[in-house]
């Protein structure tokens, strides 16, 4: 008799459950697959207290773990990557064009960007090549105006020298 209250109790709950997620769940093919994984979870569990102990579902969760945390670092870092990469280029889009506008000529820009702890994007260096002396002045105006924190260095064509690190 205790079986079958536990089998009634557990299949209200798991109707109120279900209810719940069919209710705020997403429309279309998903929906579909959705109300199929929650019938299944539903009649498993109803037809479990019937059967003997020698049936069990079980899974071994160290498998599942590693492999679940290796993915989600894996993405993490790819994402990482991508966002700094991006963010780099508009960045140098960005500052290519205002110096441009300025009648500032350079050979090439480029950004150094990281994520700090709280993965926020820090613009850490902006270097210049091949800046005319006359420029260099200017230039870091323009920098500094929008971006006080950042180093502006400056690379003769040759990279030998490095000023303003």
């Amino acid at each position: 008799m205790d079986t079958i209250k536990a089998s009634i109790f557990v299949a209200c709950i798991l109707g109120i459950v279900s209810t719940f997620f069919t209710s705020i769940s997403p429309k279309g093919g998903i929906k579909k697959y959705f109300s199929i994984l929650i019938s299944a979870v539903t009649l498993i569990t109803v037809i479990l207290p019937y059967t003997d102990n020698s049936f069990k579902i079980t899974l071994n969760e160290n498998k599942f773990e590693s492999l679940s945390s290796y993915s989600y670092k894996t993405i993490e870092n790819r994402t990482d990557e991508i966002i700094l990469q991006k963010s780099s280029e508009k960045v140098e889009d960005y500052f290519y064009n205002r110096l441009k506008r300025n009648n500032i000529s350079f050979k090439d820009i480029n950004i150094k960007i990281e994520l700090n702890e709280y993965n926020e994007i820090e613009i850490k260096k902006i270097i210049l090549t091949g800046l005319s002396e006359s420029d260099k002045d200017e230039a870091q105006k323009i920098i500094k105006d929008d971006l006080p924190e950042t180093d502006v260095i400056f690379l003769t064509e040759d990279y030998s020298d490095i000023q303003n690190e």
